[in-house]
């Protein structure tokens, strides 16, 4: 009795693929949420573009490029929702990433651990902010301030958030590490 030989689609790829995928997604951008969103995308324009791709050869290179070209696109679009302090140190990590990936990983490496050396309602300030899009007024609303105290708030987080980023860089590049 001689087996057929399997015909791998599409489908049976991502499923193959599917860890393989997230842990790139969360490799190649700083926030756990647009983590998710980079796989999400990744997979649908993989099985969008089905009749291109080979799936007799290995696609972790295809499913690479895809995931870091998801990435850059998400990443970009997030940035233009940024302040400009914030978008400064957004358009900087997205060059590093562009220009030498090593690099790139080292500086969203320094973001998410100044991010996660924020106190913990600075932090929820900024995600809910910038990242969930909710308005200063609602948030004002549904922490019983004035929308001014919130707005001021947000400001001196984002200041915190610039300078340890900064401060982190610069001992990265002093020690040798970049």
């Amino acid at each position: 009795m001689t087996e057929e030989p399997f015909e791998e689609t599409a489908s049976s790829v991502l499923v193959k693929y599917h860890r393989f995928v997230y842990w790139l997604a969360y490799r190649s951008i700083p926030f756990p949420e647009l983590a998710e969103d980079v796989a999400q995308q990744t997979f649908v324009d993989f099985l969008d573009n089905t009749d291109k791709w080979d799936l007799k050869k290995n696609p972790r290179s295809l499913l690479m490029t895809m995931v870091q070209r998801r990435a850059r696109s998400i990443w970009r679009e997030r940035v233009k929702l940024l302040p400009e302090s914030l978008q400064k140190i957004g358009m900087y990590v997205q060059r590093e990433l562009n220009e030498d990936n090593t690099e790139g990983e080292e500086h969203l490496a320094s973001l998410r651990s100044c991010l996660q050396k924020l106190p913990d309602g600075g932090r929820q300030l900024i995600m809910r902010h910038y990242f969930d899009g909710i308005p200063t007024k609602q948030m004002a609303a549904e922490l019983q301030k004035s929308n001014d105290s919130v707005r001021k708030a947000i400001y001196r987080v984002q200041e915190k958030l610039r300078l340890c980023i900064e401060q982190t860089l610069k001992a990265k590049k002093y020690h040798g590490g970049l």
